[in-house]
């Protein structure tokens, strides 16, 4: 915690830091998926076929499901989540890979669903970061 001043941040981050998320099977998915790009747009269904097969989500709207609940996990392994809805109805899922060099102050806060979303021409469905 005597470090926080030096590194710029609070102590509530220098403990954040040090804390083990849990294991989470979806995250070194992601990562994979990530690794090669810094960010993925699309819907539920053709995210899936992207993925490999595991008995955790097997629909489009399972893996929905599963992207929720691993929202910790994944910001915890640097990954941004957002959850979008375009005129008609249709539902965006974007991952982005957040700069490991980003300061604490750069770094997504979870944003209320009436916060501005990054594709044009969408209404946010839901946001989903820390």
């Amino acid at each position: 915690m005597a470090a926080a001043h030096a590194l710029a941040c609070t102590e509530s981050e220098m403990q954040q830091a040090f804390v083990v998320p849990s294991a989470d099977p979806l995250v070194p998915s992601i990562q994979s998926l990530l690794a090669s790009r810094n960010q993925w747009t699309g819907p539920a269904a053709q995210l899936l076929k992207l993925l490999p097969p595991t008995a955790l989500y097997q629909t489009p709207k399972g893996l929905s499901q599963q992207l929720r609940k691993s929202a910790q996990s994944l910001l915890a392994a640097a990954i941004e989540l957002k959850f979008t809805r375009l005129p008609g109805g249709v539902r965006i899922i974007e991952l982005r890979q957040i700069p490991c060099d980003a300061s604490s102050e750069n770094r997504p806060q979870h944003a209320s669903p009436g916060a501005t979303d990054s594709l044009q021409g969408t209404e946010p469905d839901d946001v989903i970061a820390a």
